[in-house]
Parts: C-alpha cells; structure tokens; sequence
C-alpha cells in the first residue's frame, strides 16, 4: 500500500528511484499472492519485479539496493 502510494506521488522523481519503487511493488504484491496461494500471481510478479531490478542492475552495476532487491526476489521466488 505504501509503495502503491509512493509510485502514484513520484512522477518528479528520477527514473532509477521509480524503478526501485516499481520492482518493490511487485515484489510485494508477490509476496501477498504467496500469503494468498495464488501461486500463478505469485510466479508473475517475482518475475516482474526480478526484471525491473535487472534493469536498474544493467545500468549500474554498482547500484547496492537494486542488487540487495533482486537477491530478494530471486531468494522468494520458488
């Protein structure tokens, strides 16, 4: 919910800040379809979230928190 309103008020934002946000949206709407059952919700956004991390990893490689989220998303990831 947070990060739901985070992306809706972060247009100003710069593009890697959005892509984090976006990664952790899906990541945590992953983790709920988990919680859920729902586990053809689950697979879809761990690996859209697996992909938006990638993404921010791709355009710096030295990018911490983009690489800590993706190690997340791959660890929950089943």
């Amino acid at each position: 919910v947070l990060a739901e309103g985070a992306i809706r008020h972060g247009a100003r934002l710069p593009a890697r800040q959005r892509d984090l946000l976006l990664g952790y949206r899906d990541f945590q709407r992953a983790s709920d379809a988990d919680r859920r059952g729902d586990t053809a919700a689950a697979m879809a956004m761990y690996l859209s979230s697996q992909r938006r991390y990638r993404e921010v990893v791709r355009q710096d490689t030295t990018d911490a928190e983009a690489w800590y989220g993706l190690a997340d998303a791959l660890w929950h990831h089943r």
